[in-house]
């Protein structure tokens, strides 16, 4: 059969295509993409999330990629995307090999169906409550909490957060953002966030 442009266009790691196959992109952000894999030894699916192409010689985005897995592997709680284990690339940068979620972001929920009834929106409050909670016992600031980066899962109903690429300890300086910059979601950011004050 003849492969559709998507398929094409799917890249290839040679260092992970001895366990895991490349099965489509599921979404990008500013600096990474994330793909939906199978890794046909456990007979599981999973996301496996890289630096884009044009940042991998970006030392700050390797850095906080690398930072990301170090902070969701101190963070295991059902209500959080897990992180199954990293990948050195070629290039130097990481892969990291992610739990999928079977379902979709709060966002496109809410723009698909309209506003939530109330006992589904206290559900998802409570479920990221509960992995706030978590962060805060690692004394791990998130930074970047908006529908995009909270999962409904189809099989459990649970919401999980993702994307602690910006996240940090809120009581130590990792040197990853200039005094004085902003990083976040404008419309989703706090007040001293905006500033770039401390979180």
């Amino acid at each position: 059969p003849v492969k559709s442009e998507v398929e094409r266009d799917l890249p290839r790691f040679a260092e992970l295509d001895a366990e895991y196959e490349i099965l489509q992109e599921l979404g990008r952000g500013g600096t990474a993409v994330v793909y939906l894999a199978r890794e046909p030894g456990l007979g599981r699916r999973v996301a496996i999330k890289v630096i884009r192409s044009t940042y991998t010689e970006d030392e700050e985005a390797s850095a906080r990629l690398a930072r990301e897995a170090r902070t969701i592997a101190s963070l295991e709680h059902p209500n959080i995307v897990a992180l199954h284990g990293t990948r050195r690339l070629r290039d130097r940068s990481l892969a990291l090999i992610m739990q999928y979620i079977p379902g979709r972001t709060l966002k496109t929920e809410v723009q698909e169906r309209g506003p939530l009834p109330f006992i589904r929106v206290y559900q998802i409050l409570t479920d990221l409550g509960r992995a706030l909670a978590c962060a805060q016992e690692q004394r791990i600031v998130h930074r970047d909490i908006k529908p995009e980066n909270v999962y409904l899962d189809d099989g459990t109903g649970a919401a999980r957060l993702s994307d602690f690429g910006i996240a940090r300890p809120w009581d130590t300086d990792q040197g990853l953002t200039l005094p004085g910059a902003a990083l976040g979601t404008p419309a989703y950011m706090s007040p001293e966030q905006i500033g770039g004050g401390v979180v």
